[in-house]
């Protein structure tokens, strides 16, 4: 009987118990009270290189701009576990960050009920949520996800929600009426990995295969085959083929540079992953891009990589367009480019993340 009784209550409502009845966690985290610090609450320590590349680049970024705070990592699937002891540990003037990257919607429901959880949790704090694609479907459950965001992002005081490309943009602004809605580059583009260069030769080709995947079969058939007929050096993967071992903190770092470093090998990428196209596009890597089913891609794409030149997006696919988009990225010379690096956007979220006493605590004091 108890059994069927828990079965009934949603995960989200059982994590949300659960992280209540947890001891405070002293041994790893008192160390902090009392210090100035950030936290990165959604990290991404898990099988997906894009994800992963956003929780280094977000990390990096505090430590850059903010050198004498701490910065406290609270990996995704410890979000419930760890919150009351991220609360014990918190002070009036920390500032909550949260990762970005392409998951408030309602196809990604885990990570946006945590994210919502997170901001219930700091009402008296500054919040900053890194830039992020908004996606809410048109179907009657997507209209009832948004609904429920809605609410919750609208009970904060100072909340500051960023996104990467324009349509999210104006979504935030209709829904958001209360947070500040901010927009800057796609956190990995604060990175530059250029150098040093390598020799290249053949072919990587990085496509997915889940809710977001665009391609049909026959497609992906028709890619593989155009590719054959180029070259006989080709990878085939994908930025989820990563083990458990290699998402560890301490090993992801290394993880990256030896995708990056495989990136650099290649003489043209084809992919219609997000971080893919944005890995060549910091590694100065050749690709020819296809967009996905949200069209985040493409977003992305026209407001920040249009302009470098060995980026070559395919709005539609088709065999011609495909033959067009390698012969041109074949042709390309890496030397005839240059990358020049976004770290000179991202000026308005670092003023968002500025310490000091939050809205939230001017307005009540220290009550």
């Amino acid at each position: 009987m108890l059994r069927k009784i828990k079965s009934l209550i949603p995960n989200s409502i059982k994590a949300e118990i659960l992280a209540f009845i947890q001891p405070v966690n002293l041994e790893e985290y008192g160390r902090y009270k009392g210090k100035k610090k950030f936290f990165v609450f959604l990290c991404g320590y898990y099988q997906n290189l894009g994800d992963m590349a956003l929780t280094y680049a977000h990390k990096l970024f505090l430590r850059e701009n903010f050198p004498r705070h701490e910065v406290i990592m609270v990996p995704s699937t410890k979000t419930y576990k760890l919150m009351k002891t991220m609360k014990y540990v918190s002070g009036r003037d920390d500032i909550v960050t949260i990762l970005g990257g392409g998951n408030m919607d309602d196809t990604y429901t885990s990570l946006e009920e945590a994210r919502q959880f997170v901001i219930r949790n700091f009402l008296r704090n500054k919040i900053v949520s890194f830039p992020q694609t908004m996606a809410f479907s048109g179907t009657p459950y997507g209209r009832k996800r948004l609904k429920k965001t809605t609410r919750v992002y609208n009970m904060h005081r100072d909340l500051h929600v960023f996104t990467r490309e324009r349509a999210s943009l104006e979504m935030m602004k209709k829904h958001f009426k209360k947070a500040k809605t901010g927009f800057c580059p796609d956190m990995v583009l604060y990175l530059n990995r250029v150098h040093p260069q390598r020799k290249r030769s053949g072919v990587l080709c990085c496509l997915r295969n889940d809710r977001e995947k665009r391609l049909s079969e026959s497609q992906v058939l028709d890619i593989r085959r155009s590719l054959e007929s180029i070259s006989h050096d080709i990878v085939f993967t994908d930025t989820i083929n990563v083990s458990l071992e290699e998402c560890r903190p301490e090993n992801m770092e290394k993880t990256l540079y030896r995708f990056w470093d495989l990136l650099k090998s290649k003489k043209v990428v084809v992919t219609d992953r997000l971080h893919c196209m944005i890995f060549c596009a910091i590694t100065k890597t050749p690709c020819v891009v296809l967009d996905n089913s949200n069209r985040k891609i493409s977003g992305v794409y026209n407001e920040w990589l249009k302009n470098l030149g060995y980026i070559v997006l395919l709005k539609e696919f088709s065999i011609e367009e495909m033959k067009k988009g390698l012969d041109f990225a074949f042709g390309i010379k890496t030397a005839d480019y240059s990358y020049p690096g976004f770290k000179n956007r991202f000026q308005s979220l670092a003023e968002a993340c500025r310490p000091g006493h939050s809205t939230v605590n001017k307005a009540r004091g220290n009550s």
